[in-house]
């Protein structure tokens, strides 16, 4: 039988006042100025990065490629020692990176998140991507986010938004991607687990393959297993980490597993639902309170990031 983790292993003490928790103050702008100083003077760009720097968009200088193009369209005119955030990502991106890849798939596959991103920087790189993803696509993967299929789907419909006109060169891969993702549904697994969380899991699965075709929301197979997965919400608001008995790993509040996860993926799709806003408003609301006081209480050990905070 499966022995759960102790609670005190997992979680240190939260020291920040009652309420502050949920409050933001200060300018927006002067504090992603300031992140991203120190990102810069802490982490600057190198000649070239080791296949175990990097980690497509998850970490290492693709996702800082990533995340400061994204920001300088927001941004355009904020600068860092001098230099506009559009020039900080090209030199991010443009490292050598003579490695292999450390994970072959989904957001954190480097060859193809590299590509995603130069081709929102330049045009002429999508029929690169492409071919990037009809290798990966033919290939045997996992289907969640960080190491499988649908995490291609995230990075589809970011070069999509950003290069509009490259779009219809993507339209036959990301049919296939749709494709085998729900062929292998609805008890997708990732490891030998039926996880159900947004990174490695069916709520994430569901959430993107929703976005990238919102009419799959008629599938009876997609409404059947959403449905089951807000049946698996527990009283305190809380989602289990597996669709099985093993109690392991019970009780997570974080993005990749718990609550924090399934709010933010339940609110993306929700539009794609109305005959469903009545249990689906619940369970966020519950979801949303859960995740508020665990924070209340404690912090997780493994640290601040995508997979582990809230």
């Amino acid at each position: 039988m499966a022995v759960p983790i102790p609670p005190e292993s997992r979680f240190i003490p939260n020291n920040v006042g009652e309420g502050e928790y949920l409050t933001f103050s200060g300018d927006p702008e002067a504090l992603i100025h300031e992140a991203l100083t120190h990102v810069l003077v802490d982490t600057p760009p190198l000649a070239e990065y080791s296949n175990d720097q990097c980690r497509g968009l998850f970490r290492g200088p693709t996702s800082l490629a990533f995340l400061l193009l994204k920001l300088s369209a927001q941004y355009p005119s904020m600068q860092v020692q001098d230099q506009l955030l559009s020039h900080w990502a090209s030199l991010y991106a443009s490292a050598k990176r003579p490695g292999a890849n450390s994970a072959p798939c989904g957001l954190a596959c480097e060859s193809v998140a590299l590509l995603a991103v130069q081709t929102m920087m330049d045009e002429a790189n999508a029929p690169a991507f492409c071919s990037e993803l009809d290798r990966l696509v033919a290939e045997d993967h996992p289907f969640e986010l960080l190491f499988g299929y649908v995490g291609l789907l995230y990075m589809i419909r970011a070069v999509e938004s950003w290069r509009p006109e490259v779009a219809s060169s993507l339209t036959l891969v990301k049919a296939r991607i749709v494709e085998k993702t729900l062929g292998a549904g609805p008890a997708w697994v990732f490891r030998g687990k039926r996880y159900v969380g947004a990174v490695h899991g069916d709520i994430g699965i569901l959430t993107q393959l929703l976005l990238t075709d919102p009419k799959l929301a008629s599938n009876s197979m997609i409404k059947k297993s959403l449905r089951r997965l807000l049946s698996l919400q527990r009283e305190d608001g809380n989602w289990t980490t597996k669709d099985d008995d093993d109690i392991r790993y019970e009780g997570l509040v974080q993005f990749c597993h718990g609550a924090p996860g399934f709010v933010d993926s339940l609110l993306h799709i929700r539009r794609l639902f109305p005959d469903m806003h009545g249990i689906m408003d619940e369970a966020i609301e519950r979801g949303q309170q859960a995740g508020a006081s665990s924070w209340a209480k404690e912090k997780p050990f493994s640290g601040m990031g995508l997979a582990d905070d809230y």
